[in-house]
């Protein structure tokens, strides 16, 4: 279908993937002897308290077992189930709507700066900010009440929405389609109309989509309530004495490119939601349709044999144990790998909630026992160049491995798109991720909020490339100066990743 140019500069039009293979490398290794790092003060304070919260994480106890659900004192549960009904019911509408192949067509636009997105991106951000807005007017209501959620969600706190996608591109003909799907993934109901459609969209354009800064507006709401909160806690000593800004970062498609490769082509993409408290992640989930739900299977494409039905009832069909999940982790809570959707067939249950840590290593209380060797760790990377534009990956993984292959790739790779990568890390799949833009590029933080605190609470470690600890509470883009973003298994996975990093920078500046 044609359709004509938006508003704003983007183009319509019926997408059509640009097919990549998703591959796996696995070489013989060559020993290479790290050196030990040598951090400066700032690195060694931020990376200890990285190191702190990776083994409190792996050593928090938790009568999960197989079978169970989230255990019934885990931090900030009743947001999390709430945050999971809406992200279950946007993984129908992504899942429906994939590609099968990368030459399968979809309606979507592209954006200003030549990103697509699509109606599936557009979609799942309308019903899962429509969800979200409306649990918290109930919460408010209670509070009003008397009876607030003593998981979190309570009076005192100032909720701010920021999410990518805006309507400003969506025409009447596109949000036509999206409403139709909404039927058709049999969740017609929740938004009835154009209008309500686009306002749900416009939920998260909270910020200045150039600088990412929130809107004057926002700022002076978040300042009203914490005066407000402020003065309560002058009248009544039991109340919180400030209002803590809390932010939920959504990225409906992270890895929209990887969405448009297609089902049986490998494309990987997660639906990525985080909660941000006073510039910290505190709360996150990935719910990534396409990962093995078994982290030794590496069959990341679609089979010609799997079907859509078989998705669909999650765990009640054998091919729905095999492939979609879940990665929800919680500050102080631990990481847990969930079931893409609910086997009781609601979709805020967390049964069948299973632990996940990253690979051991000398973090995890083990004198080093049963660790996995530095010289052949994994790095989980992208599928396309343009997420290693100077090589720099390329570099550090020769430092850590020793060599590369006869072809001048990595020797030990996981290639995929999107927060999956976060997931696989941890859940001991891979010990390594890299982001190293371009220096002029400035991160949007829906790109690596919830894997933040995913890998955290598993156990591994985020960091600049500095060593320090990221501001999540800056707006809806990191500082400028982070010029790249680190992440691993933690413990000597990170120490390496930091020194191999270092080394190649040196070696570039003197050879320039």
């Amino acid at each position: 279908m044609m359709f004509s140019p938006p508003p704003g500069g983007g183009t319509l039009f019926t997408l059509l993937a640009t097919s990549v293979a998703s591959a796996s490398r696995h070489h013989p290794s060559h020993h290479h002897q790290h050196a030990a790092a040598a951090f400066t003060t700032k690195t060694t304070t931020a990376t200890a308290t990285a190191r702190s919260r990776c083994r409190s994480s792996l050593l928090c106890s938790s009568s999960q077992s197989h079978g169970h659900g989230l255990p019934k004192d885990y931090p900030n549960l009743n947001l999390i189930t709430d945050s999971l009904s809406a992200i279950r019911k946007a993984a129908k509408i992504t899942t429906y709507l994939q590609p099968t192949t990368s030459t399968s067509a979809i309606s979507g636009i592209t954006k200003t700066d030549t990103s697509p997105v699509t109606i599936g991106d557009f979609a799942a951000q309308a019903i899962i900010l429509h969800l979200l807005a409306d649990i918290d007017k109930d919460k408010e209501s209670q509070s009003e009440l008397g009876d607030g959620d003593s998981n979190g969600d309570s009076n005192g706190h100032s909720n701010v929405f920021v999410a990518e996608e805006s309507s400003k591109n969506l025409n009447q003909e596109l949000s036509m389609e999206i409403l139709k799907v909404f039927e058709q993934v049999g969740l017609q109901g929740f938004i009835a109309n154009e209008e309500e459609l686009k306002k749900s969209i416009d939920l998260g354009q909270t910020y200045h989509a150039s600088s990412g800064e929130l809107l004057d507006s926002v700022q002076k709401k978040v300042q009203m309530q914490s005066d407000s909160a402020s003065a309560s806690a002058n009248f009544n000593a039991s109340s919180s004495s400030s209002s803590k800004l809390r932010v939920w970062c959504l990225d409906p498609i992270d890895g929209t490119r990887g969405f448009l490769r297609g089902k049986r082509d490998g494309g990987q993409y997660c639906i990525a939601l985080a909660l941000i408290e006073d510039g910290e992640p505190i709360m996150g989930i990935l719910a990534c349709p396409n990962l093995p739900a078994d982290k030794n299977d590496e069959n990341y494409a679609w089979g010609e044999d799997e079907g859509e039905d078989e998705h669909e009832h999650g765990l009640d069909g054998e091919m729905g144990k095999k492939r979609g999940c879940i990665f929800v982790a919680s500050r102080g809570g631990g990481c847990f790998q969930l079931p893409l959707y609910a086997p009781s067939g609601d979709d805020s249950d967390t049964m069948g909630a299973e632990r996940v840590n990253v690979t051991k290593n000398n973090n995890n209380n083990n004198n080093g026992e049963g660790q996995f060797p530095l010289e052949e760790a994994r790095f989980c990377i992208g599928v396309e160049k343009y997420g290693d534009p100077e090589g720099k990956v390329t570099a550090i993984a020769k430092k850590i491995h020793g060599r590369l292959d006869d072809d001048g790739e990595i020797l030990f790779t996981r290639r995929m798109d999107s927060q999956v990568k976060y997931g696989v890390v941890a859940r001991g799949g891979s010990e390594f991720i890299t982001r190293l833009p371009k220096k002029e590029y400035h991160e949007w933080i829906w790109d690596h909020a919830a894997g933040r605190i995913v890998i955290e609470e598993a156990g591994g470690m985020q960091t600049d490339t500095e060593g320090a600890l990221i501001d999540y509470g800056l707006g809806a883009k990191m500082d400028k100066d982070v010029d790249g973003i680190l992440i691993s298994a933690g413990g000597i996975f990170h120490e390496a990743l930091l020194d191999a990093y270092r080394e190649q920078e040196e070696e570039r500046s003197s050879s320039s």
